[in-house]
This record gives structure tokens, sequence and C-alpha cells, in this order.
């Protein structure tokens, strides 16, 4: 293999190209979930709209509540959240 594409070689250069601005982290650890992934994780599993479930035939069903005054879909649920948050910094 030539040397131009040894790993450390390719990776500065793409560093040149496109420089990661991001901060390293070790990545053979793994990293503690966050008190925003909690958020994310409990608003996924609470809608009722935009989830697909897989059904043992192997189709997708979209959930749909029965009454639409209960739908309560992922987004919708994370945007209340941060106005909530946004009316309670100001």
């Amino acid at each position: 293999m030539s040397p131009a594409y040894r790993r450390p070689q390719v990776e500065s250069r793409l560093g040149q190209l496109v420089p990661n601005t991001r901060p390293r982290r070790n990545r053979s650890a793994c990293t503690a979930p966050t008190p925003l992934d909690a958020i994310q994780y409990n608003a996924t599993l609470a809608d009722n709209r935009q989830a697909w479930e897989l059904q043992a035939d192997g189709n997708y069903e979209q959930r749909r509540p029965s009454n639409p005054s209960d739908e309560r879909g992922t987004h919708r649920l994370l945007m209340d959240l941060a106005r909530e948050g946004a009316t309670r910094s100001t």
C-alpha cells in the first residue's frame, strides 16, 4: 500500500480540506446519557401519532390515537417543552 493512503496521512489531508472543529471524544468509551437524551427518549415513547409499529406480518402501521385530541407527536412534545423552558428563563 502506498504511504499516501495510510490512515495518518489520509486524516491529515482530510483535515486540511474539511477542518474538524468538534471536540474529540474517546471513541472506545460509551458516553453517559444526558438529561436531553432522556427527554427525547421519553417523548419518542409517548408519541402516538408519528411513530410506526412493526406488525407480526412484517408491515408497519402508523400509530393513531382513538381520540384526536389525545394526539402526542414527538415534534410537538419537544416544541412544547422548548417553549416552557423559554418562558421559564424570561
